[in-house]
């Protein structure tokens, strides 16, 4: 499920944040849901007063493993979330069920 704000965003903007959805909802895919198992993944982007943005990945599996943590993907994450000067959290990364990634970043609109 995606829900998003009306937001105008820069090219530059619009490709790193489409990477770094790209990177977050792939990682979703290959550690909430092994073998096959069904669930359901969000995607939401907001626009926060001060002329921020936030954009939040959840997903209802079963959790990230802590190893996942330093994998690849995660640093690619957080390489991206930095390209964006945003603020990376990372909710649920102790495979008990469920992630939330949320990047809050300046908006930066055309």
């Amino acid at each position: 499920m995606v829900e998003t704000d009306d937001v105008a965003l820069g090219l530059d903007m619009a490709i790193q944040l489409g990477l770094l959805i790209n990177e977050i909802v792939t990682n979703a895919f290959k550690h909430a849901f092994p073998d096959g198992a069904r669930g359901e993944i969000r995607v939401s982007l907001t626009v926060l007063p001060g002329e921020r943005l936030r954009l939040e990945v959840t997903d209802n599996g079963k959790g990230m493993p802590e190893e996942a943590t330093d994998s690849l993907g995660m640093n690619l994450i957080r390489a991206l979330a930095t390209r964006v000067e945003g603020v990376l959290e990372i909710e649920g990364a102790n495979g008990d069920g469920g992630t939330r990634v949320t990047v809050t970043m300046p908006l930066h609109g055309d």
